[in-house]
């Protein structure tokens, strides 16, 4: 397992659904890693934090997260580019 930390901006507002007896809220933040270097992140919220997160956070918001990293995935951007994105199950936030 590896655990993560970055800050960035909201790249949407956080959205919530329910999973089975609990409710999970996503969102993702653009990581700011230099010029022409954005890491993107798709971040999953468990639980009574994510109620918070969707009252205080928005699109464009910036945001401390740490966490659980799920494996690191490749994809092709519309201008040709190669990126990352990571996922990560939230632990804390500020």
């Amino acid at each position: 397992m590896f655990k993560v930390f970055c800050v960035g901006n909201l790249t949407n507002d956080p959205e919530a659904r329910v999973v089975g007896n609990d409710t999970v809220t996503n969102f993702g933040i653009a990581v700011n890693g230099g010029k022409d270097n954005t890491i993107f992140a798709r971040v999953a919220v468990w639980g009574k934090r994510g109620d918070v997160i969707r009252e205080h956070f928005h699109k464009g918001s910036k945001i401390a997260v740490s966490g659980k990293m799920g494996v690191p995935r490749t994809y092709t951007g519309r201008d040709g580019k190669v990126g990352v994105s990571l996922d990560i199950t939230l632990e804390d936030f500020d």
